[in-house]
């Protein structure tokens, strides 16, 4: 990352100057009708509706009124007869409720619905044998996935008990549990439903009925909201990404038939053949997000470790059972686990030599068409063993019917290895495979770069209008994903709010920053003093810290003393830790709360007191917020998306480190990655601003944002708010140290 440093500092070699803000921004306007636009919008749908414009794309400000506006442009089409339902998918339950809140608070007219994720509410999942501890992440997300797709309810004899209450009172309760449990996590949704169909049951059947049938959350949600579908009534799905863009969609696509009669799940999907269709109006939130999103779960990989363990899994199995074929077979050759063994070499072998082309291994390096390892050709001998092993367990649809941990663990290592091959074979176009060394696990990586192949399929299935919801809306990558059919409509002229921004400058423009160069043990102490001072006496009962990644949040917290009068806390994942932090709002308390950017607590959430107000009264940004993007994946995205051209990416891709690169084709990338800060900033700003009467003051801790102009305006001029920027010597910050 030398080369970034260098390019930085040639862009920032301007002095610090003092920054006024603009002269219409010292006096606020009078406050006016901040909702006006609302009207306008309703037009350019009906407008997009009527002369078959397929997307529509909405950037305007939190607070705005953005959701009021697209449910009720939504529900014109439903009324219209022009959509089925209405499809709502955001990344966050906050996301997620506010479309529930707002259907309600201002009498939109749906029957909103929650759509909980099958893993979380299908009985036959949930009762399901648990993966051991030894697994990783991705082989539970597999394993999970794998279920999913096993489990059918229309062979569920927990059906008997769900579809003997009476549709309208099902209809009812789903509706009901979604409204009461709509800021819930899954389980507890899933729970409430239970409770509820359980009660029915115990009326109509009685108590030992209601004691000996289960009752499935899942079943009753599919089965109600295709009801409401076949009865025409307007129906509100509110759930994930997913539920629309990856193999999710069958729950809707069997809600968009209408059809209550638990047919088995459409298995179309995943064979890869044309699914049915939907005509649904399909509302993404945080659209910025969305091809975040899509990579994270079209994710597969192949890893040394990954593979030594089904190695041992199999010779584990063959120990108890050593009359199975393939254990014979194997046995005469030397074992499974020798057999599996060479090829756990062999990858690590590939891996270690294809990333050693960059200083850095522990980012995406792209494995080139020709190498002196043929990874093809590996790939095929290990999947060869693979078959075998599986073969025997295998029905006539090639899914596995032997509920075995340890033939499951090497099934789903055949079908990932099969992706692989797929791509290799260029049975499957618009994908890219990478190697990475990470905490000594050398892992090949399948990562999707034509993203917008997984969209069109997804915009097939579901062909009516798509909305696309954010207040940071980058034109030229939704364009990419969409293509040039989008209307955009921008609402620029709403100011609502007050934001004092304090930028910390200094003529060492390195003298506080997260810049990877000077990332060290004596900036961290830097930090840990900077942080508490500007908390000490700071405004709101809650102040959000923003660090720009997890490991420059665990050095700095490892020297962060903290100010006192205020409960600390750390990110922590899940809606637990949420509730946690509304407790302690709730019981008076101050609370620092200590985040990731671009993390589930600084995006798509909001922490709001009695009165409605926004509860973050200060923020403080560690750093600038660049995602991690040298490296020769989003160097391949980069070049999708338009920010590089074939030359540099290929000159990116050939460098051992970007200082090696052009100068140009280094600027490109850095370019993108200061669109990517300047969207975070401007998410993590919006956790504090959320309405009118909502005022916050902004800390910018990296004495680079005062000389990148570009930054600085997006801050200053940019936002929706009412902005007022000064400087802070960021030597007082820390002249403790």
């Amino acid at each position: 990352l030398k080369g970034i440093d260098k390019c930085l500092a040639k862009k920032m070699a301007q002095p610090a100057t003092t920054h006024q803000p603009p002269a219409e921004y010292s006096q606020p306007p009078a406050p006016g009708d901040l909702h006006s636009w609302q009207n306008e919008f309703r037009g350019v749908v009906k407008e997009a509706l009527s002369r078959g414009v397929p997307v529509v794309a909405l950037s305007a400000p939190t607070g705005s009124g953005k959701t009021k506006a697209v449910l009720e442009a939504a529900k014109f089409a439903v009324d219209r007869g022009l959509a089925s339902l209405v499809v709502a998918v955001g990344r966050t339950k906050t996301q997620q409720e506010a479309f529930i809140r707002d259907n309600e608070q201002f009498g939109i007219g749906f029957m909103a619905v929650r759509l909980p994720s099958k893993i979380e509410a299908c009985e036959q999942i949930r009762v399901a044998q648990k993966p051991p501890d030894d697994w990783d992440e991705e082989e539970k997300k597999e394993y999970s996935a794998m279920l999913a797709r096993k489990a059918k309810c229309g062979s569920c004899p927990l059906n008997f008990f769900t579809s003997s209450i009476r549709l309208d009172a099902l209809k009812r309760f789903v509706v009901e549990a979604t409204n009461k449990m709509r800021n819930a996590d899954d389980n507890l949704y899933v729970d409430e439903l239970k409770d509820r169909l359980r009660e029915e049951i115990q009326k109509e059947r009685g108590p030992a009925e209601a004691e000996r049938g289960n009752v499935c959350a899942y079943s009753a949600v599919k089965t109600a909201t295709a009801y409401m579908v076949a009865k025409g009534e307007p129906v509100l799905s509110v759930g994930t990404y997913p539920h629309v863009l990856s193999r999710a969609r069958v729950l809707l696509l069997n809600i968009c038939r209408g059809d209550t009669a638990e047919e088995e799940e459409l298995d179309s999907v995943e064979k890869n053949i044309e699914e049915p269709k939907c005509r649904a109006v399909v509302v993404i939130d945080e659209a910025h997000n969305l091809w975040k999103e899509v990579k994270d779960f079209n994710k597969y990989s192949i890893s040394d470790k990954r593979i030594l363990n089904v190695a041992k899994d199999l010779a584990a199995y063959c120990k108890d059972n050593p009359e199975e074929s393939w254990c014979v077979k194997f046995n005469k050759q030397g074992g499974i686990d020798r057999i599996l063994r060479h090829f756990t070499k062999t990858i690590g072998k590939l891996v270690e030599v294809n990333s050693s082309r960059k200083a850095r291994r522990d980012g995406y390096v792209k494995v080139p068409e020709q190498s002196d390892i043929p990874i093809e050709v590996v790939l095929e001998g290990l999947l060869a063993v693979l078959e075998e092993v599986c073969k025997p367990y295998l029905d006539e649809f090639g899914k596995l019917t032997k509920d075995d941990m340890r033939i499951a663990r090497a099934y789903m290592l055949m079908k990932t290895v099969k992706r692989f091959l797929n791509v290799l074979g260029r049975m499957e176009t618009g994908w890219g495979i990478y190697s990475i060394i990470d905490k000594g696990r050398k892992s090949l990586v399948l990562l999707p770069i034509d993203l917008r192949g997984i969209i069109d399929r997804a915009r097939e299935t579901f062909h009516g209008l798509w909305i696309l919801l954010s207040g940071t809306i980058n034109r030229s990558e939704v364009e990419d994903l969409f293509g040039r059919v989008v209307r955009f409509y921008s609402v620029s002229s709403v100011k609502f709010g007050k934001l004092a921004v304090q930028i910390a400058v200094s003529r060492d423009v390195d003298f506080l920053t997260t810049r990877h160069d000077e990332r060290n043990e004596s900036m961290y102490k830097k930090y840990a003093v900077a942080i508490p001072r500007v908390l000490h006496g700071a405004a709101g009962p809650l102040r959000l810290v923003a660090y720009t990644s997890y490991s420059v949040m665990k050095s700095v917290r490892k020297h962060y003393v903290p100010p006192g009068g205020a409960e600390e806390r750390w990110e922590r994942r899940g809606e637990k830790f949420k509730r946690e932090i509304e407790k302690l709002l709730e019981e008076g308390k101050l609370v620092n709360l200590h985040a990731v950017a671009q993390g589930s607590f600084v995006e798509g959430i909001e922490f709001k007191l009695d009165d409605g107000r926004s509860a973050i009264g200060t923020v403080v940004v560690v750093g600038i917020p660049i995602p991690k993007i040298f490296d020769d994946y989003h160097v391949d995205v980069a070049r999708h998306f338009g920010y590089l051209d074939r030359r540099c990416a290929e000159e990116l891709h050939r460098a051992p480190d970007f200082a090696d690169a052009p100068e140009k084709c280094k600027a490109k990338l850095i370019e993108w990655g200061y669109t990517l800060a300047e969207t975070a900033l401007k998410q993590i700003i919006g956790r504090a601003i959320r309405g009118p009467q909502d005022s916050a003051t902004l800390y910018l801790l990296d004495t680079r944002i005062a000389v990148v102009p570009r930054l600085r305006d997006a801050l200053c001029r940019g936002l929706h708010y009412h902005v007022e920027c000064s400087e802070i010597p960021a030597e007082e910050l820390i002249n403790a140290i």
